[in-house]
């Protein structure tokens, strides 16, 4: 669980660097950590029943899914990088041959 409590561990990690010491293993529950999130705060908004509802809830989860969508490309970057053999790098530091 993150630092801010209704959140997965994953956004307290800023940049791909910080996620260097974890193995393949804590990085797969990280991304799983995130899709259920996703899933259940989907599942959630779903149950809502009225419009002012919908348009309540969007406002206020707005920054916290983009904070996850966010945390959980990271993860899945630095999973992928290392599959192709990659070193972990910080965010927005471009690619070789980008």
């Amino acid at each position: 669980m993150s630092t801010k409590d209704t959140l997965p561990a994953a956004v307290d990690f800023k940049d791909r660097g910080s996620l260097a010491d974890f193995g393949a293993e804590r990085l797969n529950k990280l991304s799983a950590d995130c899709d259920a999130w996703c899933l259940w705060m989907g599942e959630f908004r779903a149950g809502l029943s009225t419009p002012a509802g919908r348009t309540e809830w969007n406002v206020l989860m707005r920054h916290e899914q983009d904070e996850v969508t966010a945390a959980q490309r990271r993860v899945q970057d630095e999973i992928i990088a290392r599959e192709d053999g990659a070193p972990p790098r910080p965010d927005g530091e471009a690619l070789a041959g980008q």
